[in-house]
């Protein structure tokens, strides 16, 4: 949603019509922002762009993997709601698209995460988006895809899925991480969307019986782990 703003947001940051730029996001009744590029405004600027928007928002702090979660979370200390967890995404890349890592090194990062934030279940932990590689251009194994789509989901934070996630879109770079979904959804197989559904199906979740089209398929772990919040990492002892 913040890319949609973008043009409103550099002229917000650089004006004092502040009052006309909050009025624009309540009228369009959103009831959350994600924040492209959040990094690249000043972060005394968010602390009174997110009290005028009144909404919920999360930035895009993208950040080398050699950077502390610290680099990325201050965003959301006195600033912005909370932002996207790309410390644990390089991690999520690094080990559950390459068998050989261990599974330690992904688990040392999310203490590192839980230590160097203020609130580690805030962030948006994803596998995939459309900024970076897609995770089916790391790895073409079905089960690693499923993997990263379930951590993602039941990890510590707020689970966020792009759209062509279950469509298996493996686009490295940009254009091709931005694939069109109308013109490609064809193209690769609908094994994620078959797996949710019969995952769904054992599980005795209330679904018709006869699965829903593919595109449907998506909310369906959102709603095992809603169902089912003893599941989250975070919960665990």
């Amino acid at each position: 949603m913040g890319e949609r703003f973008g043009h409103h947001i550099q002229s917000y940051a650089h004006s004092p019509q502040r009052t006309s730029e909050s009025t624009l996001l309540t009228i369009d009744l959103v009831d959350g922002l994600r924040i492209d590029a959040a990094k690249h405004v000043n972060h005394d600027f968010w602390a009174p762009f997110q009290a005028a928007a009144g909404v919920f928002t999360m930035g895009e702090v993208y950040n080398a993997d050699t950077d502390t979660a610290n680099d990325t979370c201050i965003w959301a200390v006195d600033a912005l709601s909370t932002v996207l967890n790309f410390k644990t995404w390089w991690s999520i890349i690094g080990t559950l698209a390459n068998s050989t890592n261990p599974m330690g090194g992904l688990g040392y990062v999310m203490n590192e995460v839980a230590l160097g934030c203020h609130d580690s279940t805030l962030l948006g932990t994803f596998a995939e988006n459309h900024d970076v590689a897609r995770f089916a251009s790391s790895t073409s194994d079905l089960s690693q895809q499923k993997n990263a789509l379930v951590f993602s989901v039941f990890s510590d934070g707020i689970p966020v899925v792009y759209y062509g996630a279950e469509q298996r879109f493996s686009g490295k770079g940009d254009p091709q991480n931005r694939e069109a979904f109308w013109l490609n959804s064809k193209k690769s197989p609908d094994a994620l969307a078959s797996w949710r559904c019969k995952n769904a199906l054992s599980l005795h979740m209330l679904i018709p019986m006869s699965c829903p089209n593919k595109y449907t398929q998506v909310p369906l772990l959102f709603l095992y782990r809603t169902s089912h919040p003893f599941l989250l990492f975070s919960q665990r002892k």
